[in-house]
C-alpha cells in the first residue's frame, strides 16, 4: 500500500506519531512523509526540527515533502492509496471542513 504521512503541528505528539509511521514501514507499506511548514521549519523544546525530519526520511528512505508545489503531484501524477494526518490538530480538521 502507498501511504502519504503528513504530521502536523501538534508538536508535543510528534514522537507518537513517528512510532506509527515506523510500525507502517515495519510492516512493508511505501510511506511517503509530509511535512507542514510548521513542523518542518521550526525547532521546538520537543524535536529539532532538521533532526527530526532527518529521522523520517532515513526510516522511510523517501524525501519529506514540504511545500505545496512538492505535494502537486500527488493524486494526479502519483497517485496514493491513503493519506494519514497524525496528529491531526483542530486547525488541521477545520482546514478539511
Amino acid at each position: 500500500m502507498r501511504i502519504g504521512y503528513v504530521f502536523t503541528g501538534s508538536f508535543c505528539t510528534l514522537e507518537r506519531s513517528f512510532l506509527v509511521l515506523s510500525r507502517l514501514v515495519a510492516d512493508g507499506h511505501e510511506v511517503q512523509p509530509i511535512m507542514s511548514e510548521n513542523v518542518y521549519f521550526p525547532d521546538t523544546r520537543f524535536a529539532v526540527a532538521e533532526e527530526f525530519s532527518h529521522r523520517v526520511e532515513e526510516l522511510t528512505a523517501r524525501r519529506v515533502i514540504h511545500t505545496v508545489p512538492d505535494a502537486e503531484p500527488l493524486g494526479p501524477r502519483t497517485p496514493l492509496d491513503v493519506m494519514i494526518v497524525a496528529p491531526c490538530t483542530g486547525n488541521t480538521l477545520a482546514k478539511f471542513s
